[in-house]
């Protein structure tokens, strides 16, 4: 953390000059980002096309395989999608973001963010040629009236993940502008010279909308919504983190500090994270408590359980690949497949072991909570900032 930390303190006093939400002509989630270009087709685009996917392959009466192919042929063949984007993702593709190759290195060389989907959407087997298990979106794995799997799996892996993707290599086309000698502060307040910069990360803000959602959902399960918990509050902590620390990007690129830039996205990187671990936790729960605790018979659970992990599989290998395989054979798609040996707290200590080395602090992530109290060994843990505790 002491790694990134230095550059961001140092531009923390950037934030005071952030413009007011008077001021600010483009606001961004409630003005917590301000972008300098107009992000709001990019925004409406991003939820309008989660929510027209989950509508199609979702519909009422459930799932189908009509229902699937319908889905796919809005995603990939352009049919009845205004916008049309996700074929092309992710947009940006002459260099890979450290993210990106954080995600080859576990799926395996040359993942693409819709791979998964896309067998998804076809109800295929895939084989990734990384470390990352194989996951059956088959009919083989199928139960009940509809098909949880293949659905739950294309519309959230879509939503929270390519679009993930999409970010980060918006960011890293960002930093490239920059490491060309752009600058956009410049004495007669001419912005040419890095305009198409700040406008590349404004449209990496506006792509945060789609994760954004994850962060607002989670936050209600977790008491993690705001900076003092309202249940009408629904701006996570999480997303104020990604979305202060993007204004900080921002300032960033304007100022061409690539050596800022890098820190920066290093720093959204583990704030991202959190709803992502909230939903694998949330589903690790509701599948450690179930009575019966195969995949047959909790379709639905391992599903969304492994849409979520999918998102942050590749960091926690990076950090242990151990843990990683733990979370990945929880919630794998396999004919066959239950709840290992252990509770729930022994499933969760294994991935809280490596908050440090991601950057997070289990405040971060908080606890599970019923309505009422924390549902019972779903409790948030307390971090140990050991001989740190005096700062």
């Amino acid at each position: 953390m002491a790694k990134y930390g230095t550059a961001a303190l140092l531009l923390l006093a950037s934030m005071m000059m952030q413009k007011s939400a008077a001021d600010c002509a483009f606001p961004l989630v409630n003005s917590v980002y301000c972008p300098f270009h107009d992000v709001s087709i990019l925004v409406q685009a991003t939820n309008d096309e989660a929510n027209e996917l989950g509508d199609l392959v979702n519909p009422n009466g459930g799932s189908s395989l009509q229902s699937l192919a319908d889905g796919y042929a809005y995603l990939y063949d352009g049919v009845n999608n205004p916008y049309n984007r996700f074929k092309t993702y992710p947009s940006y593709a002459a260099t890979k973001s450290e993210t990106l190759m954080c995600y080859e290195n576990y799926y395996g060389p040359n993942y693409h963010p819709n791979t998964v989907v896309k067998a998804a959407l076809d109800r295929n087997v895939i084989n990734f040629p990384g470390p990352a298990l194989t996951q059956d979106y088959s009919d083989a794995t199928r139960t009940g009236p509809e098909y949880y799997i293949a659905e739950e799996s294309a519309k959230k892996i879509n939503q929270y993940t390519t679009a993930l993707l999409e970010m980060y290599q918006l960011m890293e086309q960002a930093l490239r502008a920059v490491l060309q000698g752009c600058i956009s502060i410049v004495p007669n307040g001419n912005m040419a010279g890095c305009d198409n910069a700040v406008e590349i990360w404004d449209n990496a803000a506006a792509i945060q909308t789609g994760p954004n959602v994850l962060g607002e959902k989670r936050c209600l399960n977790y008491l993690t919504c705001g900076f003092n918990w309202i249940s009408t509050n629904t701006i996570a902590l999480a997303n104020i983190k990604v979305l202060n620390l993007f204004q900080l990007g921002q300032t960033a690129v304007r100022t061409g500090d690539c050596c800022a830039i890098k820190a920066i996205i290093k720093l959204i990187q583990s704030a991202q994270l959190i709803p992502y671990i909230q939903g694998v936790a949330r589903y690790a729960w509701k599948i450690s408590n179930a009575a019966v605790k195969t995949l047959a018979a909790n379709n639905k659970w391992y599903a969304e359980g492994a849409a979520f992990a999918t998102g942050m599989l590749p960091q926690l290998y990076k950090c242990n690949f151990n843990a990683a395989t733990v979370v990945d054979k929880r919630f794998q798609l396999e004919v066959g497949n239950q709840w290992g040996s252990g509770t729930f707290l022994d499933f969760m200590n294994i991935i809280r072991a490596e908050y440090p080395c991601l950057c997070i602090t289990c405040e971060d992530v908080g606890g599970l909570w019923d309505g009422a109290a924390y549902y019972p060994g779903a409790e948030p843990c307390v971090t140990n900032y050991g001989s740190y505790s005096a700062c």
